[in-house]
């Protein structure tokens, strides 16, 4: 096994095991597993390999949707098909894309929030704005 048992508890855990059994898996303490787990900044870095696994997941899912709505697109336009294979592909691709135009939106909107809150923290502290630290009165 290679890798550091930081590491290895990491990986055990985003592949979905519990602490105990990461702990069996890596070869420690279910204990010190726990500590380690608890440490500050064990959970951030877990969060940041668990989002780069995702991230990763949903580009290779981009090529797949290009082509299924390729493949789709082909067979609604394909008048050698039966029209309710026609109207199955057409109402598979009018169902994706209202799901698409609902999870644009809703991503839109959430980007509108965090600009207002960032303004509203910049209006009420400019010096954190910039990243300037305050220093205490």
């Amino acid at each position: 096994m290679t890798g550091t048992r930081r590491e290895r508890l990491m990986g055990a855990l985003i592949g979905g095991s519990s602490v105990a059994e990461a702990a069996r898996e890596v070869g420690i303490p279910r204990t010190t597993a726990h500590r380690m787990v608890h440490a500050d900044d064990f959970d951030a870095e877990l969060r940041e390999h668990r989002a780069d696994i995702v991230n990763s997941a949903i580009m290779a899912a981009t090529g797949s949707v290009s082509r299924a709505v390729r493949v789709l697109d082909s067979i609604m336009i394909d008048e050698a098909e039966p029209s309710s294979v026609r109207v199955s592909a057409a109402r598979a691709l009018l169902q994706s894309a209202g799901g698409w135009v609902a999870i644009i939106d809703t991503v839109e909107r959430v980007e509108r929030l965090e600009r207002l809150l960032t303004d509203a923290d910049a209006a009420r502290d400019p010096l954190a704005a910039v990243g300037t630290v305050r220093r205490s009165a």
